[in-house]
């Protein structure tokens, strides 16, 4: 069986407007105007159930922009996708936004864990976040954990918010409230953040973050510790590699039904910052065909480092793919 990881984010309407958003969501309804139809959405789910039927061992998130601003259509869906492929399958990513009791319940029954950003602690001002944003995690939390539910929390590292008080707050936020896993991923320029070119970090800014953050949560008592978990990209763990997972291990579903080798590679409209990035649309073929395409194979035949970063391809064993590609 072939891992793969989808990232399907299915509606681009938030009501947050974050200012490093990497799929440029916006609060404007015009936005769902482009989005697929549930009936397209449902179509997906039978998608995604043909390739666990073709050697794929799949794991789904849904997430969007904000997946509980239409939540009756989506509700429809994880419940689709947790019969489809079992719950511990399918999970969720969100702000905590919209959830209230009963979509917790929901969510407990229904996905395998739920996790949320928390860049800083609630109340705290953030320069990439609006007033307000950790605090609907905050207040998520709970609901969540007493419903049953695995609840992450996902810290974007940028250069403000990589010190070390800030990365104790929310590890110590996460201890006392019974988070299960708290991850760290690395910030990319992408969609609106593009505009932060400086909030990027340096692989030697990240290691020592990494090195920092582990010294720090080996060193603090707690009587409940999240597990601690990073971005793949970021060196000075046991998982960081340069190789990218772009179709190998995971690929992603924009709101229209564009399918991206890279859920990170997206301008500020939403779209693939490359054609290369571009492997098909789910309205025009099947998931199983598009992973079966010449565009998918330029990612899967060959191995990269991140083309997000200035790093070169480590080794084609077919390079006239990439001739294909940009032609």
């Amino acid at each position: 069986m072939k891992k793969l990881s989808i990232i399907y984010d299915v509606t681009a309407l938030c009501p947050w407007n974050c200012n490093i958003c990497c799929m440029g969501a916006t609060s404007d309804k015009t936005c769902k105007n482009s989005e697929l139809t549930q009936a397209q959405k449902l179509d997906v789910v039978r998608q995604v159930k043909e390739l666990s039927e073709n050697g794929y061992d799949i794991r789904i998130d849904l997430s969007g922009g904000e997946l509980f601003t239409d939540t009756p259509a989506h509700v429809e869906l994880l419940s689709e996708l947790s019969s489809a492929l079992g719950r511990n399958k399918v999970g969720v990513s969100c702000s905590g936004y919209g959830i209230t009791d009963k979509i917790a319940e929901f969510l407990g029954k229904t996905v395998h864990d739920v996790e949320m950003t928390m860049d800083v602690v609630p109340y705290r001002p953030y320069k990439l976040r609006p007033v307000g944003y950790s605090v609907a995690a905050a207040k998520a939390v709970p609901l969540l954990k007493a419903a049953g539910c695995e609840v992450g929390l996902q810290t974007v590292a940028s250069s403000y918010n990589s010190n070390y008080a800030d990365a104790l707050a929310v590890f110590a936020w996460a201890c006392a409230n019974g988070v299960d896993n708290w991850s760290i991923l690395r910030f990319f320029p992408s969609g609106r953040g593009a505009a932060y070119p400086e909030a990027a970090m340096t692989d030697a800014e990240c290691e020592a973050y990494v090195h920092m953050v582990l010294a720090m949560t080996d060193s603090l008592h707690a009587d409940h510790k999240p597990e601690v978990d990073f971005h793949y990209l970021m060196p000075g763990h046991k998982k960081h590699t340069d190789v990218c997972r772009c179709v190998r291990h995971s690929i992603g579903i924009l709101p229209n039904g564009d399918v991206v080798s890279c859920f990170w590679a997206l301008d500020s409209s939403t779209g693939a910052v490359d054609p290369k990035f571009l492997l098909g649309n789910v309205k025009d073929n099947s998931l199983l065909e598009i992973l079966n395409g010449e565009r998918a194979r330029y990612w899967s035949d060959c191995e990269h480092c991140c083309e997000l970063s200035d790093k070169p391809v480590i080794y084609s064993e077919r390079s006239d793919v990439y001739d294909v590609l940009s032609a």
